[in-house]
């Protein structure tokens, strides 16, 4: 129902396109992921999401580089996300595009329009295993 994408950096971040399993393998260098945690519903959908299509095991490789790839405990919701992306704490994050139109429009938190503006949505693009 709502559109889940990967907020990247618009400074830091030069790819266009990724895929949800490119949030799994361990990256060298710096940690670059902030996450909500784990137990929120669009979280606990995409790992059933990633079980039914690449299995357990997979699932639970990937998930060990997922963690080993976030540069804090995960925590807050999709606007500090943002936040956490504009301070520099991280380069990517999960969150709902309509946040997005929220912070770009709100006058009561000007800071937030500053967060919305240094992100930009790349849409996960399923692989050719997890679409079959």
């Amino acid at each position: 129902m709502r559109a889940r994408v990967v907020y990247a950096s618009k400074e830091r971040v030069k790819q266009d396109t990724i895929t949800y399993e490119e949030l799994g393998p361990i990256r060298s260098g710096r940690a670059r992921s902030a996450f909500a945690p784990a137990s929120t519903v669009y979280n606990t959908s995409l790992i059933a999401t990633m079980i039914a299509h690449k299995g357990e095991a997979a699932t639970e490789e990937w998930l060990r580089g997922f963690k080993a790839n976030l540069a804090q405990k995960p925590s807050g919701g999709d606007r500090e996300q943002a936040r956490d992306i504009y301070s520099g704490k991280c380069d990517i994050a999960l969150g709902n595009t309509y946040y997005m139109a929220l912070m770009a429009k709100n006058d009561k938190n000007p800071e937030q329009k500053e967060w919305g503006a240094s992100i930009k949505p790349l849409f996960p693009t399923p692989t050719t295993a997890a679409a079959t």
